[in-house]
């Protein structure tokens, strides 16, 4: 897990840094010495209920959209395709300030994470916390790879627009497929973060039931 968190620092360093979210892996990744004992009835703090919620409601909003910024760029080639170049420039600009959005869903992220992975320790069954910690690093992955695909997408921006202008931009198809591959990534970690978090809370159920 170490040498995954130093790449994934390493090609997005600044950027996370800025973020926060890098340095929240490496806080879950080593709170697993929490997990081998059951310990006690259901108990969940009101701080991972409400911030887990937060979180969900960050990465499913990147995710929105990244999504709207995949059909915009398709609706792109469409213009540039029927001819329409000038309106495929006066349209990049606005899709790409939208893209900014993501840096605001983005930015309470890393304290949403610490929060709930300084609550870890109190919850019980004890086992619960495998799941929790699971759903905090695949949450923070999830973020990860939205601001990669921003990124990139951004750069198709730029790539299509200098294509119109006449200039030559190898590998444009490549960066077009792993934008692709980067969305379907980007779905299945969320999936895997849904899914750890109601494993989370079927184990806390008496908890949750009152």
């Amino acid at each position: 897990m170490k040498g995954v968190i130093k790449e994934l620092i390493a090609e997005k360093g600044r950027e996370l840094a800025i973020m926060g979210i890098a340095i929240i892996l490496v806080v879950a990744g080593t709170i697993a010495f929490h997990f081998y004992t059951q310990g006690g009835n259901p108990f969940v703090p009101e701080e991972i209920t409400s911030n887990i919620s937060k979180i969900d409601r960050s990465l499913s909003r990147g995710i929105s959209i990244m999504e709207d910024a995949a059909n915009n760029l398709n609706e792109l080639f469409r213009l540039e395709k029927e001819g329409n170049t000038s309106e495929v420039t006066q349209k990049i600009f606005t899709y790409k300030n939208d893209l900014e959005k993501m840096r605001e869903v983005f930015v309470d992220m890393p304290k949403d994470l610490q929060t709930v992975d300084d609550q870890v320790s109190q919850v019980r069954p004890r086992v619960a916390g495998k799941s929790l910690s699971e759903a905090l690093n695949t949450a923070a992955q999830v973020a990860i790879e939205l601001l990669r695909l921003r990124e990139d997408t951004i750069a198709l921006y730029d790539g299509l627009e200098a294509r119109i202008r006449g200039e030559e931009t190898k590998g444009y198809n490549l960066m077009v497929d792993r934008a692709t591959n980067q969305g379907k990534l980007i779905n299945s970690l969320y999936q895997g973060f849904q899914d750890a978090v109601s494993t989370f809370e079927d184990l806390t159920k008496e908890n949750i039931d009152g």
